[in-house]
């Protein structure tokens, strides 16, 4: 992986890797094989089985290539990080209401599937769908609302409860950070044109985490992946979507590391968790039946 991708302080696989590791590799990180994909990616071998599946070339295939609605190539891993991220920022159409917002969303955590954790959030943070599951549209200097900054905190960046977390003090400050979004609404097009609203923002000081400033909705986000409890609350939930055991100790203070070393860079956590050995040697993976699985194959 090269001395930029470096995961020499986290455990790796080093078993065999044939058709059975390359199957249960393709059920973790992306949907199932396709025909005799696990075979073709057995022979590849660990290190560039996990590489071509967060690094893909493009696909040769007979026939068109699968896309998305927009024409853009489809790939495994990336839209099993699009399913990840959209539950890890969970948002509904149910309160949304609107399938052309959430269909943005989903565009947004595609293009950012395998980028940086600091810029997925600021992108979620005033994405449209977002700002109306969690109020932040309605978010003002006079009349300040927690819901977006709670959650930021509690289930996006920090986790609930946990020694040396926020305080209620810094879900106020917080929300006062986020204020100033807004947007239009018409019956003909529905919610539109989201944008900051600087005479919607209180701009006084606020005290976060023991820092003081004028912060805003920038700054909140940074504030909360520089704190001391981002990085281990960030490698324990990835970890959890690939491998359902906890990482062992020292490995996920290797993957902390590795996170924090690499700027917060989503792709190499994801392939250091991709090339443990826990997920190879651990609980085996729930198969659907044989009938099922050639059902889903040629749907």
């Amino acid at each position: 992986m090269g001395r930029n991708s470096s995961t020499s302080n986290v455990p790796v696989y080093r078993g065999p890797f044939g058709s059975a590791q390359a199957e249960r590799l393709l059920w973790r990180a992306g949907f199932g094989p396709r025909l005799g994909e696990e075979r073709k990616l057995g022979r590849m071998g660990l290190r560039a089985a996990v590489l071509s599946l967060t690094r893909p070339e493009p696909e040769r295939l007979d026939g068109p290539s699968p896309t998305d609605e927009q024409g853009n190539p489809l790939r495994p891993l990336v839209e099993r990080m699009t399913l990840v991220w959209h539950d890890w920022f969970t948002t509904s159409n149910a309160d949304v209401g609107s399938q052309r917002l959430m269909l943005d969303q989903n565009r947004l955590f595609r293009r950012q599937a395998l980028g940086t954790f600091e810029k997925l959030l600021l992108c979620v943070t005033k994405d449209p769908a977002m700002l109306i599951w969690l109020s932040g549209n309605q978010n003002t200097k006079n009349a300040p609302n927690e819901n977006y900054a709670r959650k930021l905190m509690e289930l996006f960046t920090l986790g609930a409860g946990r020694p040396g977390g926020y305080t209620e003090h810094d879900v106020r400050e917080q929300a006062r950070a986020l204020t100033g979004w807004r947007n239009d609404f018409s019956h003909e097009r529905g919610p539109y044109d989201f944008r900051f609203d600087p005479s919607l923002h209180d701009d006084g000081p606020k005290t976060i985490f023991g820092k003081t400033g004028a912060f805003d909705w920038k700054d909140s986000c940074w504030l909360c992946v520089e704190h001391a409890n981002h990085a281990s609350f960030f490698v324990r939930k990835l970890w959890s979507y690939f491998v359902p055991t906890a990482p062992p100790g020292p490995t996920e203070e290797a993957l902390e590391r590795l996170y924090a070393s690499r700027g917060y860079a989503v792709r190499p956590v994801l392939e250091a968790i991709l090339m443990h050995p826990q997920l190879y040697l651990g609980p085996p993976i729930r198969r659907r039946s044989a009938a099922r699985q050639r059902a889903g194959r040629s749907r």
